[in-house]
């Protein structure tokens, strides 16, 4: 599953665009009065104004080469100050075989850079920057009914990664995962109790997923 573009909310365009833009150094791709974007590997990720009196935040990862981790988590350390979980600053998931590190940014989004130890992600042999970010690779997805929302999903195509309960669903695979979580749990390496806000994902080969309403997708 290959994220093309991922569209969020934020209350904080000047900030968020000093950020990814400037800070971090990801290429604009647009850049409107309501609205930018920038360029994360093969994906794209757009911010839009918020129009209502909410505050959004989200969750989502981006994949880096699976040999660049150390490398990756000095340079972001660099930039910004890295979340921490029981003392610890990373994370090795033993059933992803991968390796994470999180970080939040000036709108509160809960953004993970993932090193997945899988064949069919590259590795590098540059200097780590964020031209070696691979692209945008998960995306949380809040709802009160984790496996009606799952099941919409898999009716269009996107299988589960691996088996779902009522409080978690990854679907998709190690180029792109929907990670579907039940409101209130509380996002990983951080203290936020998950809450729903607006998201559209375009997906190659599968179009434009539009959450707009809690227990509901569009595509």
């Amino acid at each position: 599953m290959k994220i093309q573009t991922l569209t969020l909310l934020t209350n904080n365009l000047k900030e968020m665009k000093e950020f990814y833009h400037e800070r971090l150094q990801l290429p604009l791709r647009g850049d409107r009065a309501k609205s930018f974007s920038v360029q994360i590997g093969a994906s794209i990720l757009e911010f839009k104004k918020n129009n209502d009196d909410t505050d959004p935040f989200y969750h989502f990862a981006m994949n880096i080469p699976r040999n660049k981790f150390r490398e990756a988590k000095s340079w972001i350390r660099s930039i910004t100050n890295l979340n921490t979980h029981n003392e610890t600053d990373e994370v090795f998931f033993k059933n992803w075989n991968a390796y994470a590190v999180y970080f939040t940014d000036p709108a509160g989004n809960i953004v993970e850079f993932i090193a997945r130890q899988h064949d069919s992600i590259q590795k590098s042999h540059s200097h780590f920057n964020s031209d070696q970010i691979i692209n945008i690779s998960e995306i949380g997805i809040v709802t009160n009914q984790v496996q009606t929302i799952a099941k919409q999903i898999n009716k269009i195509g996107i299988e589960n990664s691996r088996q779902g309960t009522e409080d978690f669903s990854p679907l998709g695979d190690v180029e792109g995962l929907f990670i579907i979580v039940k409101s209130n749990r509380i996002w990983f390496f951080s203290d936020q109790p998950a809450s729903f806000f607006p998201v559209e994902i375009k997906v190659k080969d599968f179009g434009t997923f539009i959450f707009n309403k809690v227990d509901k997708v569009s595509i």
